[in-house]
C-alpha cells in the first residue's frame, strides 16, 4: 500500500482523493491546502490529516508519496521539495509552465532516483485508446492532418479571481487544461512539432483572462495539426479528426469525446473555487 499526500485540495485534488478512495493499491493519509477552512469539513470526511502547509506534508514519515495539485506556477517548487525530500510524485498537467523548468524537475527526480508521473488521465479515456489503436494497428495509414476541438464552460462558471482564468498561472486560455491533452495526442501520432502558431482572445472573459485559444502544428514527418478550445460554450469534443493516406487512398477517422467525457463529468459538478485578488491562489487545486 502506497500511503499518498495530496498538495491541494481544491476542485481537482477533491476529485483524486475520491478517485482513490476504493483504490487497494493507494491510500491518501495526509491533504494540504493553504485554505484550511475550506479543506477541513473534506479532510474530515475522508478521513485523512490536513496541513496548511505543503512543507509540513513533505516531512512526514508516513506520506510515501504526494500529488501536486496545484497552480501551475507551483509545480515546479513543490515537486523539486517532494524528490528532495524522497517521495515519489504525481504533478498534474502541466508539469511546468516552461522547457527550464521541466527540465529542473526532471533533474530533481533523476538526483532523488525516485518516480515522477504526470497527469495525462485523458490517455486513458474509451475515445483516446481507440485512436491510439486504430494507429498502431496501422489501419489509418500515413497521418497527414489532425484537427481537434475540445469546449466546456466549467471555467466560466467560476469566480473570475479564480487562479484557473489568471493568465500568470493558466496561460493561453484553456491550453493548459484542454489543448494539452489534444497536444499530447497529436505528438504520439505525429512524433517532434517543428512549428507552432498559436492565437488567444478574450472573446467572452473579461481581460486579461482569455477564453479562446486555436493553435496550427506542424510536425517534422510533414504532419499537420490544428487544436481550437474555447471556455465558454457547453461541452463540445471532437478529437483527433484524422485525414490519413492508405495505399493510394485517402480517408477521414473521427471519434468523439462525448461518451467517455463521463469519466471526468463529476469533477465539473464539484463546481469551482475562487482566488484572492491579490493574484495569488487562496487554495491551491
Amino acid at each position: 500500500m502506497i500511503r499518498i499526500g495530496i498538495i491541494g485540495l481544491g476542485w481537482w485534488g477533491k476529485q483524486i482523493v475520491a478517485c482513490l478512495a476504493d483504490s487497494p493499491r493507494f491510500k491518501v493519509v495526509a491533504g494540504c491546502d493553504i485554505d484550511t477552512a475550506m479543506a477541513a469539513p473534506f479532510a474530515a470526511a475522508r478521513k485523512f490529516d490536513l496541513v496548511g502547509d505543503y512543507k509540513a506534508l513533505l516531512a512526514r514519515t508516513d506520506v510515501d508519496a504526494v500529488a501536486v495539485v496545484t497552480p501551475h506556477l507551483l509545480h515546479e517548487e513543490m515537486a523539486v521539495a517532494a524528490f528532495a525530500a524522497g517521495k515519489q510524485v504525481f504533478c498534474e498537467k502541466p508539469l511546468a509552465l516552461t522547457t527550464a523548468s521541466a527540465e529542473r524537475i526532471l533533474a530533481a527526480c533523476a538526483k532523488a532516483g525516485t518516480v515522477l508521473g504526470i497527469g495525462h488521465e485523458r490517455r486513458f479515456e474509451s475515445a483516446m485508446e481507440e485512436m491510439r489503436r486504430l494507429f498502431e494497428s496501422g489501419a489509418l495509414g500515413r497521418v497527414l492532418h489532425m484537427d481537434a476541438n475540445v469546449s466546456h464552460n466549467n471555467f466560466r462558471k467560476m469566480d473570475p479571481s479564480n487562479w484557473r482564468r489568471d493568465p500568470r498561472h493558466a496561460p493561453a486560455a484553456a491550453w493548459t487544461a484542454l489543448g494539452i491533452h489534444l497536444g499530447d495526442m497529436f505528438v504520439s501520432f505525429a512524433g517532434k512539432p517543428v512549428r507552432v502558431a498559436a492565437r488567444t482572445a478574450s472573446q467572452i472573459f473579461p481581460a486579461p483572462a482569455e477564453d479562446f485559444v486555436s493553435a496550427e502544428i506542424d510536425f517534422e514527418n510533414g504532419a499537420r495539426g490544428r487544436i481550437t478550445c474555447l471556455s465558454t460554450p457547453p461541452f463540445y469534443g471532437r478529437l483527433p479528426w484524422c485525414v490519413t493516406k492508405v495505399g493510394s487512398k485517402s480517408r477521414k477517422a473521427a471519434m468523439s469525446t462525448r461518451e467517455s467525457h463521463r469519466v471526468l463529468s463529476t469533477a465539473g459538478r464539484m463546481g469551482a473555487d475562487r482566488a484572492a485578488t491579490s493574484g495569488m491562489p487562496t487554495r491551491y487545486g
